[in-house]
């Protein structure tokens, strides 16, 4: 008797920022999102198809300026107290995973 074994096949979702590619996956450097098959062999030496279905969310940043007088110091900016003028950078979680880059130019003038 014959016993044939069904096809088997699994898949997977992985939702990713753009910063954390290259993404490994079953010996491959995916590097952007898509839909990837692989075949495996399974125990019983038949082959098993596994699919990821890969999202990428974009990196996001912006930046902003801001002119103040000396008396206008400290300025506070994402929980710092910035005292001087310069150029200030921050990273912010979202509620996907990406972080984004912030840039504050703060210009002081003087009296």
């Amino acid at each position: 008797m014959l016993t044939v074994a069904p096809a088997v096949s699994s898949s997977e979702t992985k939702s990713l920022c753009q910063g954390q590619l290259p993404y490994q996956w079953h010996g491959r450097s995916l590097t952007q999102a898509g839909t990837y098959k692989d075949t495996l062999q399974n125990q019983v030496g038949c082959d098993s198809i596994v699919t990821l279905v890969l999202t990428v969310a974009p990196a996001v940043s912006s930046s902003e300026t801001k002119s103040l007088c000396q008396g206008q110091l400290p300025y506070q900016w994402h929980g710092r107290s910035l005292t001087q003028a310069g150029t200030y950078k921050d990273t912010l979680q979202t509620r996907w995973v990406v972080t984004p880059s912030v840039t504050l130019v703060l210009t002081v003038a003087q009296r």
